[in-house]
């Protein structure tokens, strides 16, 4: 199949929102449309780009191509199951930061009096850092798990 047919939908391999089936540079873009935005939007969107190294422009062409790809795949964006992923991150952080504070309060102690004047307090900081970094690596996989 031509990529050109591709691009139209026709043929039996339908490949709508494949991002291979047209290679870039292979055509010319047309303007297809106006888009407005915010002063807020147009800022994070020029930000994200740029973090990626792009122009606002082809960046959206590129995230607007992309997320078409998964509408018409089927593969929806859960809101929900991403907000509770989200929510399930900042808990982990604010974790961290207390665990953090911890290891902070007991290196200060530490250089303080030469060394570790409650053995049983550091091993149970310990293995509150272990559980942590667990819980990190299953909510990783949970991410993971739902971005395909």
């Amino acid at each position: 199949m031509s990529n050109e047919q591709h691009r139209r939908g026709t043929g039996r391999d339908v490949r709508l929102g494949n991002r291979e089936a047209v290679p870039s540079g292979t055509a010319k873009r047309r303007a297809r449309t106006s888009v407005s935005f915010t002063d807020i939007e147009w800022a994070a969107i020029t930000i994200a780009a740029s973090l990626d190294g792009m122009r606002a422009g082809a960046w959206i062409a590129r995230v607007a191509f992309d997320e078409a790809a998964h509408h018409n795949s089927g593969a929806r964006l859960d809101r929900d199951a991403f907000a509770a992923l989200a929510a399930a991150v900042q808990e982990q952080r604010r974790v961290l930061a207390n665990v953090g504070g911890n290891l902070n309060q007991l290196a200060k102690a530490t250089n303080a009096t030469g060394g570790i004047d409650n053995p049983e307090a550091a091993a149970r900081l310990l293995g509150l850092v272990r559980r942590v970094v667990g819980s990190t690596d299953e909510l990783l996989l949970q991410i993971r798990a739902k971005m395909r």
